[in-house]
């Protein structure tokens, strides 16, 4: 299957080859690549597509990486930092911090292009004050991975645990891949889109994604069934006819901007 899904990615005009991280991860872990894929694999035009795709990378990160309990996504389109997508009120609240002391580990990936992999008492040595905005929520590690649309928008994957930190080589490699993704998905959206229009449909498509989890809300006390049943609904485990990516139709750059090189 790993060789299958790989190869069936290089036949799509405009993807890189797959990297050695995500070929890595899917020998190691297919299944929960094919998932991954069937998600996230998709032309992003729209805000309400980059924000279908930002929520769905935070989701797969709790999902399939046992040390992270809560996700949330920044982006920086007009030079203020801003959430997107977050699987938790607490993570997004840890967000908002960084964002009020204009530092934290989210803002220092996005603007180093590093990755940040701290625990709670190395942020409290290096951020005291977000430690002490933070305490009582059980965090104890926080890992931010850069996002670049290459040249922009960046933004930053937030990865928080209830636990230590600790790392092994598919956790690396699954960053890895959902960085790629959704990098190739700011690049995307961004084509096409002036910084202002970006900052003003992203937030559109925030609020629509608002009322998605409203409803989700409402399903779930209705019915009596978890957040993991609603996702399971929406997100079902695809069948093997359906694990194929979807084909990317072509993206034409918009009137006022270069066409965007591929990256090698």
């Amino acid at each position: 299957m790993a060789d299958t899904l790989a190869g069936t990615l290089r036949k799509f005009d405009g993807v890189p080859p797959p990297s050695a991280a995500f070929q890595r991860a899917m020998a190691a872990r297919p299944d929960d690549m094919a998932q991954t894929i069937a998600q996230l694999y998709q032309p992003v035009r729209t805000e309400d597509e980059l924000v279908e795709v930002f929520s769905a990378a935070a989701h797969l990160a709790v999902r399939f990486l046992p040390q992270v309990d809560w996700c949330s996504i920044t982006t920086q389109l007009d030079g203020n930092p801003l959430t997107a997508a977050h699987t938790d009120e607490r993570a997004l609240a840890v967000d908002e911090h960084q964002y009020t002391l204009d530092d934290g580990p989210c803002l220092h990936a996005m603007r180093t292009q590093e990755r940040v992999a701290l625990s709670d008492a190395e942020v409290s040595q290096r951020w005291p004050e977000l430690a002490a905005a933070t305490e009582g929520t059980n965090i104890r590690s926080f890992l931010a991975a850069p996002l670049s649309g290459d040249p922009a928008p960046k933004g930053s994957l937030n990865l928080y645990g209830s636990a230590p930190p600790r790392t092994d080589e598919y956790t690396e490699d699954f960053l890895t891949v959902l960085e790629e993704f959704l990098n190739h998905g700011l690049a995307d959206y961004a084509v096409g889109h002036t910084a202002d229009q970006q900052v003003t449909q992203l937030k559109e498509g925030m609020r629509n994604r608002a009322v998605i989890e409203q409803a989700k809300g409402i399903l779930m006390a209705v019915h009596q069934i978890t957040a993991a049943g609603v996702r399971d609904a929406a997100y079902p485990v695809p069948t093997a006819q359906h694990q194929a990516p979807r084909r990317r139709r072509e993206l034409r750059p918009g009137p006022h901007r270069p066409p965007r090189h591929r990256r090698h």
